[in-house]
């Protein structure tokens, strides 16, 4: 097994938002899939215009190798919710 001591130390990621950065909320998500990527279009149920109604509006497009890191982030924060606030339930 090679040593890590002589490995240089990665740099923090610095994260920076863009002047129009939104902030949206969904509740429900649409999935497109092709062989290269997925696309998750976002929606809101809006009962106002009528029963089952949801309204989109955005969508994000991602590789499949960002999908299954993904996935795996959502299923550590999931797990460590669920242990500080009890089962989620669908």
């Amino acid at each position: 097994m090679e040593s890590t001591k002589n490995l240089p130390e990665a740099a923090p990621t610095q994260y920076k938002r863009v002047d129009d950065f939104q902030e949206l909320y969904a509740n429900n998500v649409f999935l497109e899939a092709s062989l290269w990527d997925m696309k998750l279009v976002l929606g809101k149920l809006d009962q106002r215009l009528g029963p089952n109604t949801i309204v989109q509006h955005a969508a994000v497009t991602l590789p499949w190798a960002a999908i299954k890191v993904l996935r795996y982030f959502l299923g550590v924060h999931l797990l460590a919710h669920e242990l500080q606030n009890g089962k989620v339930f669908v």
